[in-house]
């Protein structure tokens, strides 16, 4: 229940509050004296978006607070999951600064507008001549015929599979089009791998074959230096190891006797050996280097390919090459893991939308099984608010091939008809606004005995009717009151003097400016105001006495 609103530079409102009260709250006032700030600053309460336009002239910041009343588990647990604390006092409160920024808060605590929704929405059902433009959609219409049969923890219970269906039925479309796309670039994929595996690559091949072409194209050159090197050493007139010998020999010949110059000969003779080893692999490898033209052209044209090869993929060698012929390979399993995929989501998505069916089915079931009752019962108490011979009927219809959708397998629409005779037609091309207004109104009254909101907020909802009607709509909204908190903005008389509080706007103007003010009437204040509203300002005895009976006759 909402005990109270603070409202602090909204518009023409300096500072004000309201202490409302359980029952029947009626908020009255003159065209134009602000009745709908009212509104507006609840809607700012309840997370609606906030406007710096709404901030009072030369304020800096605009705050509305409002203090709930509450103990319900849906809003504790809501508390609880965002780490708010939990009492029986909710106070919600919105600021807004003059650049537009806007703050909301939950017991003081900043909180996320959406969350602020999320409360707001469990706490205060905001009913008004626009909102019955809403009972043309069908999710109002379910809404409310579910909420009549109980059907709410099925709803939710449905929607929960449904959401996780149509997830599943979102992944497969989205693997069956990854697929599609693999498939187109599976046969390049094969051909690439296929191009890769031609060559039988070996790690590091092209630096082998690139040693390899070089000696074969400097063969001749490489055997005319090897044989220079050992014609050299050893086989020329006068080769080094001839001269070396000859060394040897004088050295030896003075050594006698002197040990370092015998040391020295050694020396010399060890190298003469491996000189010999020099020029013995020198003729090794001259014999072993031979030219071959058609050899060095295979080679080349290997190298050739390889190169190109590399240079296609944008590797640097032939093991990132190879790297990339793996991942590749790896491509082509993760494709055919994905058909596997295909069908294990298949099953999936059926045995999903099974359970959905299943869900669909209970909740059909119910909404026909209350169905008669439901409509029995809004026909009676259109009947009360002066639409004697109104017909109200719910049609469910299938939807094809079992077809699911948010609402389960059907679709809705509901049909009325305001006079006797006439045939029942979809509501939005039979009902004018006085008779959608309480058609509304009953819908509500009716649904809030199975499902009571903490408050409920009708805006002019009694707009296009008058007389008997307007006096049966105040006898509905009183009796509804006794069941929950109403607050109900009216221009009607006959529905004001139901009220159990009543408050008035008034707009106090001045030379230097304009100022709205809300205030609780007294009874001899409301016997003033509901006169007002019978006949205008300066009411007769007689419009008072009228006035006053209005208030007592409840």
């Amino acid at each position: 229940m909402l005990q109270s609103l603070k409202i602090k530079n909204y518009a023409i409102i300096n500072s004000t509050e309201i202490e409302f009260g359980y029952g029947l709250n009626i908020v009255t006032g003159e065209t134009g004296a602000g009745k709908s700030i009212l509104l507006g600053a609840l809607g700012l309460i309840l997370g609606e978006r906030s406007d710096s336009k709404s901030i009072k002239p030369g304020a800096d910041k605009l705050i509305v607070e409002g203090s709930f009343n509450s103990s319900d588990t849906f809003i504790n647990a809501l508390l609880i999951e965002n780490d708010l604390d939990v009492s029986n006092q909710l106070i919600l409160r919105r600021e807004i600064n003059a650049n537009g920024k806007s703050r909301a808060f939950v017991n003081d605590t900043p909180v996320g507008l959406q969350l602020l929704k999320e409360i707001g929405v469990q706490l205060i059902d905001i009913v008004s001549q626009h909102q019955t433009l809403q009972l043309y959609d069908q999710r109002i219409q379910f809404q409310l015929l579910d909420a009549y049969a109980g059907n709410l923890l099925l709803v939710q219970d449905y929607q929960q599979h449904f959401n996780q269906f149509k997830l599943h039925e979102k992944n497969l479309h989205t693997l069956k089009e990854k697929i599609a796309q693999a498939i187109q670039e599976e046969s390049y994929l094969r051909y690439l791998i296929e191009e890769i595996e031609e060559l039988r690559l070996l790690p590091n091949e092209e630096e082998q074959l690139e040693s390899e072409i070089t000696k074969l194209a400097n063969a001749e050159q490489i055997q005319q230096m090897c044989s220079q090197g050992t014609d050299l050493i050893e086989n020329g007139e006068y080769n080094v190891v001839d001269q070396l010998n000859k060394i040897v020999s004088t050295i030896q010949y003075a050594s006698k006797g002197i040990d370092s110059l015998s040391q020295l000969a050694n020396r010399i003779q060890s190298n003469i050996v491996d000189l010999k080893d020099i020029s013995a692999e020198l003729t090794a490898v001259g014999m072993d280097i031979v030219p071959n033209p058609q050899e060095l052209e295979l080679k080349e044209h290997r190298l050739g390919n390889i190169l190109n090869l590399l240079k296609k993929h944008r590797v640097s060698n032939s093991i990132d090459l190879m790297e990339q012929l793996d991942a590749k390979k790896e491509a082509l399993q993760a494709i055919d893991a994905l058909n596997s995929q295909v069908a294990e989501l298949e099953l999936t998505l059926l045995k999903s939308k099974e359970s959905c069916i299943q869900l669909a089915n209970q909740l059909n079931s119910s909404r026909k099984t209350h169905l008669p009752q439901f409509e029995k019962e809004i026909e009676q108490l259109l009947a009360e608010l002066s639409i004697p011979h109104a017909q109200f009927k719910i049609e469910l219809t299938a939807l094809e091939s079992q077809q699911l959708s948010v609402f389960g397998l059907n679709k809705i629409n509901y049909f009325f008809s305001a006079n006797k005779g006439t045939t029942l037609a979809p509501i939005n091309q039979v009902a004018s606004g006085g008779e959608m207004s309480r058609l509304m109104l009953s819908l509500k009254a009716l649904v809030a005995e199975k499902i009571a909101l903490p408050s409920i907020v009708f805006d002019e909802i009694d707009t296009g009717i008058s007389g008997e009607a307007a006096l049966k709509v105040g006898v509905v909204m009183k009796k509804l009151a006794k069941q929950q908190q109403i607050i109900a903005i009216t221009h009607l008389p006959q529905i004001a003097g139901k009220a159990d509080n009543h408050y008035l706007v008034k707009k106090d103007q001045s030379a230097e400016s304009v100022q709205t003010s809300i205030e609780l009437l007294n009874k001899d204040q409301r016997v003033v105001e509901i006169a007002r509203m019978i006949s205008g300002e300066n009411a007769g005895e007689t419009i008072l006495k009228a006035a006053n009976e209005l208030i007592n006759n409840q």
